[in-house]
C-alpha cells in the first residue's frame, strides 16, 4: 500500500447536510478542510490516478473526498432507512388516523 497525502486549502465553515451531489459526484469544496495522510492498497491508487487522469477529478485529494463524501451520504440514507424500519405501521397509522378524526372546529385558525 502506497501513503497518499492529502493537502487541502481552508474554505468556509459549512453545515453537516449541506452536500452537493449534481453530476453524481459529491463535492465538498466549502468543508473546511484538513490535511491528513491515508494509506491505500496500489491497484486502487492506479484506479484514482487514472480518474485524474481522465480529468474526472482535477487530483487525487478531490477524488478521494468525493468518494468519502459519498461513503458518508449513503451511511445517512441508510440509517434512515432502518429507523423508518422500526417504526410500528400500526401505531403510525392509530397517530395517523387520531389527528384525522379530530374536528375541525378544534383545528387552530391560520
Amino acid at each position: 500500500m502506497l501513503p497518499v497525502e492529502i493537502a487541502e486549502e481552508p474554505a468556509a465553515a459549512l453545515a453537516g447536510d449541506d452536500l452537493d451531489t449534481a453530476g453524481g459526484v459529491t463535492n465538498c469544496h466549502t468543508m473546511p478542510k484538513t490535511k491528513i495522510a491515508v494509506t491505500l492498497d496500489a491497484t486502487l491508487l492506479d484506479q484514482v490516478d487514472e480518474w485524474v487522469r481522465q480529468r474526472r477529478f482535477p487530483n487525487r485529494s478531490q477524488a478521494i473526498e468525493a468518494a468519502v463524501a459519498e461513503q458518508v451520504a449513503r451511511f445517512r440514507r441508510t440509517r434512515l432507512a432502518e429507523a423508518c424500519a422500526r417504526l410500528d405501521p400500526d401505531e403510525e397509522r392509530a397517530l395517523a388516523d387520531e389527528g384525522l378524526g379530530s374536528d375541525v372546529a378544534d383545528w387552530p385558525e391560520y
